[in-house]
């Protein structure tokens, strides 16, 4: 049996935002690598091109990680804000409900109290 599982709105954009703050660190720390690799164009050779075509794959994967990541974060937001939406419908039918009817007469229902 699964757990039940809480959250709100205020918890899901702090999820978002933390996964923004990481796809930023990992980025700052993939340009840094970047540079460091184009510091080296001058590289020449067999080995300089099979090189490139590696980094050329490692940027591609990149991007992808990155829109992955912002995806992510995007589909967490979008969460929050449905489940903040589904809360307030569910809390006006609870209050029309309420308000159709008088909650405090006694009930022709047989139901024992014992």
């Amino acid at each position: 049996m699964a757990g039940n599982v809480t959250t709100d709105f205020a918890q899901m954009e702090a999820s978002a935002k933390h996964v923004e703050d990481v796809n930023s660190q990992l980025q700052a720390e993939l340009t840094r690598i970047q540079g460091a690799v184009d510091s080296a164009v001058h590289w020449k050779g067999d080995a300089s091109g099979a090189f490139h075509g590696v980094m050329v794959e490692f940027q591609e994967a990149s991007k992808r990680l990155n829109n992955t990541l912002q995806d992510i974060a995007g589909a967490i937001r979008q969460s929050g804000i449905g489940y903040t939406n589904a809360e307030e419908a569910i809390q006006q039918s609870i209050m029309k409900a309420g308000a159709s009817g008088d909650l405090g007469a006694p009930s022709s229902l047989n139901i024992p109290t014992a």
